[in-house]
């Protein structure tokens, strides 16, 4: 069975609004960038993954996905992690039959490592849900 990453994305001029006392909305934005292609950069890493989607409305992320060769679901605008998911699973509901983990943009410390081991371990059936 086919393996996916959904990687759900919030617009960049939205996203880390807790740091707001500490930076300005344009630094946010690169942070969540940079955290977003760091994100990419471990999960093309991993061996268990054979498709990596990321679904958002901003165009930067589109444009982020498209320099490292990654599909790219856009979204008219912002509804929430919940919206984008679905939007993926339908998506990958059209082009055959895979096992997705929904993985948060913004894990630093996220490696390929983790990610093997969470495929290698989940159960291999359409209806079972693992949460870590």
């Amino acid at each position: 069975m086919n393996s996916c990453a959904i990687v759900p994305v919030k617009k960049f001029n939205h996203s880390k609004s807790r740091l707001s006392l500490l930076l300005r909305e344009e630094e946010r934005a690169m942070l969540s960038r940079f955290l977003l292609e760091d994100t990419l950069n471990t999960l093309r890493s991993c061996r268990s993954i054979s498709k990596i989607i990321v679904v958002c409305s901003d165009p930067s992320a589109e444009e982020i996905t498209q320099n490292f060769g990654i599909e790219f679901l856009h979204q008219a605008k912002d509804t929430g992690v919940n919206d984008a998911v679905s939007c993926a699973d339908r998506f990958l509901d059209r082009i055959g039959t895979w096992i997705s983990i929904i993985i948060p943009c913004d894990l630093p410390l996220l490696l390929p490592k983790d990610i093997d081991f969470l495929f290698r371990v989940m159960p291999k059936r359409r209806s079972s849900v693992t949460i870590c």
